[in-house]
This record gives structure tokens, C-alpha cells and sequence, in this order.
């Protein structure tokens, strides 16, 4: 190689190796953000006994419209 080119082909070098720095970097962050966005144990308990009591109200208020229709009808 040409000094020239030597020193351009360096500098690519180094480029490309910021980049990639850059790059883990980044990466390393996402994955550090993306573990702390999954719920816990507790969370996803909580958030099942919040949906079964709901679930329940829900199909007691449906018993009860029915209870009230059948008794309308009569």
C-alpha cells in the first residue's frame, strides 16, 4: 500500500470500530431496558386476581339482567 491508502484504510479501521463500540453500546442498553420492562411475579398474580374478580362481577351482573328478563317476562 500507498502511505495514502494506509492511512485512509486506518482510518476506516477506526471508523468502523467507533461504530461498532456505538453499536454494542446500544444494544447492551436495549437489552438492559427490555428485561426491566417484563413484569414479575408478583405483578402478573396481582393482575390474574384483578381479572378474576372482575370476571366474576361480571358474570354475577349477567346472572342478574337474566334473572330480571325472565322475571319481566312472567
Amino acid at each position: 500500500m500507498v502511505p495514502d491508502e494506509a492511512r485512509e484504510a486506518a482510518a476506516g479501521d477506526s471508523a468502523l470500530q467507533d461504530r461498532v463500540a456505538a453499536l454494542e453500546a446500544r444494544v447492551a442498553a436495549l437489552e438492559e431496558r427490555s428485561v426491566q420492562l417484563l413484569p414479575d411475579e408478583e405483578s402478573i398474580d396481582r393482575v390474574m386476581v384483578l381479572a378474576d374478580r372482575m370476571m366474576r362481577h361480571f358474570f354475577a351482573m349477567v346472572r342478574d339482567m337474566k334473572r330480571e328478563m325472565e322475571g319481566e317476562e312472567l
